[in-house]
């Protein structure tokens, strides 16, 4: 199934939109436009190298004077030498590099501070005398970053002259508001910049860009590089190109396993004929396997290679699977532990999540906050529909911050209406005690569509499922994790160019916006109670129980296994018109089918769970 380029091709190849929405601790939010363009994707030179340091070629910032400052920008901005840390709005709640020489300090360009959205920043912190690699034919710079990325480009530049410049990307794999390790150990491979084994070279590190958070940078050595390495540096479960690539997919949606890969070659050698092995596997047992060769079969030093393969394989069975890729070639690699990368899914009974909820950083998405706009703020998902299905509900989890008391959520058909202006169905959710989750407490909420009705979804469509903010000065934030790198994503609002207002692509995070097939997701009414809601089903962590009381009674809400036994209870004196929320921890219970019963005054409920 192709995707749905048509409408949305002019706004990413023109203008995208990209905001700095900063994950705890720093929850601040800016706009700024971006260019965003399709295509294959692509991955940094940047590598892991072996051997001993070249000639005692190390710094760790003690020697100020080793160093230089320059810039291009405008206005001016250089890079500095530091103990403390960045110290920008936005930056500051990032903290110090924690390098291993963080008491001697270490250089930082602090591009939040130094600049705003206007600003072109182009400084670099330069070896200030020439080093002599004669002799050593695979070299590598090593050193330690703290980097927090937002609109901006790391480098690291190698120079036999000290004006003609090789560069290599360091970060650009990374994805917007996001940062990397502290300390994050970087080795790059820059064979190919000194192949003559020169007796003069510089190193420097540049950023460039308008407006971003910052590079913290420490511990620098040039090291012998391995002549023979290739490494994986990304595996894809799903075509990311034609189609969509999905953390969580129901059973009766699954479709052919579509592979990607992308290496590199690390050494300082060319790599011949290279050949990608796989596995997939359910639950640790192998469910497929087999071989394919490399779009490029032959390849130089620090360059890279992206290819995709159709397995055949179509999941049949609930549960994780995990696609394991390794590259080799006819030369002996050197360093056969980062031969390998993995890639995992879901398979599920009703869940279709782009977003990983194994990711336990689940970074809060601030563009929701409507305070910074006056103007309409939706996040939303893609989702293919290879076999038709009734979407009963759409599947959130409210973040810390959300003040609001109710959001909206739309549904669209992508294919047939693709300028988003006529939803399928709009359904006004109002926020109930418990629905927003807290720290490690990740509470899954299902907002009905049609009272739980749902609506039909037909095999060949393509739907976008959004959740937006139902007014100005209204703070909703949804959870989210890293983006895939399919384009799924959607935000809709002023973010064009002149603030114009639009749904844009290019983001790097996927918010939790799921589609949930359930048919027994739904609200029940009885003779004791109203707008009972258990949930999340299935759920691994915490299961809920809300509901509204119709009298003064006492209420008593059970929990059995499938044999009958009772393995929880919860007891509570419960007023009129009352919303209540009772809370179970499910993390101690066996994997399985779970009967929830309700006993009122006058009646009993019984739902039924899945415990995972």
């Amino acid at each position: 199934m192709k995707k749905i380029y048509t409408t949305l091709l002019a706004f990413s190849i023109a203008v995208g939109a990209s905001a700095q929405f900063t994950s705890a601790p720093a929850q601040k939010s800016r706009l700024v436009d971006n260019t965003v363009a399709l295509g294959l994707p692509t991955e940094t030179p940047s590598v892991a190298a072996t051997g001993d340091t070249i000639n005692g070629l190390y710094w760790d910032f003690s020697d100020q004077n080793a160093w230089t400052f320059g810039n291009a920008g405008t206005p001016s901005a250089n890079w500095e030498f530091t103990t403390t840390g960045p110290y920008g709005d936005f930056s500051e709640s990032y903290g110090a590099l924690e390098s291993t020489t963080a008491a001697n300090g270490w250089a930082m360009f602090d591009s939040d501070a130094l600049g705003t959205g206007s600003s072109v920043q182009d400084a670099w912190v330069q070896l200030a005398n020439s080093v002599d690699l004669t002799g050593y034919s695979s070299v590598a710079v090593s050193f330690q970053q703290y980097y927090g990325k937002f609109n901006g480009f790391s480098y690291l530049e190698v120079s036999t002259d000290g004006s003609t410049w090789t560069t290599f990307e360091v970060n650009g794999n990374q994805g917007n508001n996001s940062s990397t390790d502290n300390p994050d150990l970087v080795v790059v491979n820059i064979s190919g910049a000194v192949a003559a084994n020169p007796s003069t070279v510089w190193i420097r590190f540049r950023y460039e860009g308008s407006w971003d958070y910052f590079w913290q940078v420490d511990d620098v050595a040039i090291v012998e590089g391995a002549t023979n390495d290739l490494a994986v540096t990304k595996v894809w479960h799903g075509d990311i190109n034609a189609a969509f690539e999905y953390q969580q997919i129901p059973l009766d949606q699954a479709q052919e396993v579509v592979i990607g890969v992308a290496s590199t070659n690390q050494g300082g050698t060319v790599q011949n004929n290279l050949v990608y092995d796989y596995d997939i596997s359910l639950g640790g047992s192998s469910v497929a396997s087999g071989s394919f060769g490399a779009t490029n079969t032959i390849l130089n030093s620090t360059s890279s290679d992206t290819t995709w393969y159709s397995t055949g394989y179509t999941p049949s069975a609930l549960g994780t699977y995990t696609v394991t890729v390794t590259v080799s070639a006819d030369e002996t690699d050197e360093l056969p532990s980062n031969d390998q990368g993995t890639s995992t899914f879901k398979v599920t009974n009703f869940i279709y999540a782009h977003d990983d909820e194994d990711n336990i950083e689940f970074q809060i998405y601030g563009g929701l906050d409507a305070s910074d706009s006056p103007n309409e703020y939706k996040a939303a998902m893609y989702y293919e529909i290879f076999s038709d299905v009734t979407l009963t509900s759409v599947q959130t989890a409210f973040g810390a911050n959300t003040t609001t008391s109710s959001c909206y959520v739309e549904v669209f058909d992508a294919v047939n209406d693709q300028s988003f202006s006529n939803p399928l169905v709009t359904e006004v959710y109002d926020l109930q005690n418990g629905d927003i989750s807290s720290g490690a407490n990740i509470n899954l909420v299902n907002i009905l569509l049609n009272d739980g009705d749902g609506i039909d979804l037909l095999a060949g469509g393509v739907y976008l499922i959004s959740i937006g903010n139902t007014g100005a000065g209204e703070d909703l934030w949804i959870l989210a994790s890293d983006g895939d790198d399919d384009r799924a994503q959607l935000r809709y609002g002023p973010f064009g160019a002149g603030s114009a207002i639009d749904w844009y692509t290019g983001y790097t995070t996927s918010p939790m916006i799921r589609a949930n097939t359930d048919p027994s997701v739904g609200i029940t009414e009885n003779e004791d109670v109203s707008g009972l809601s258990v949930y999340p089903n299935p759920t691994s962590d915490l299961l809920n129980v809300a509901f509204v009381s119709k009298d003064n009674q006492n209420i008593t809400v059970n929990v059995f296994n499938v044999t009958g036994a009772l393995v929880q209870t919860e007891q509570r004196t419960v007023k009129v018109g009352q919303r209540n929320l009772i809370t179970f921890d499910t993390e101690k219970l066996s994997s399985g089918m779970y009967m929830v019963q309700l006993v009122g005054a006058n009646s009993t409920v019984t739902e039924q769970v899945v415990v995972r």
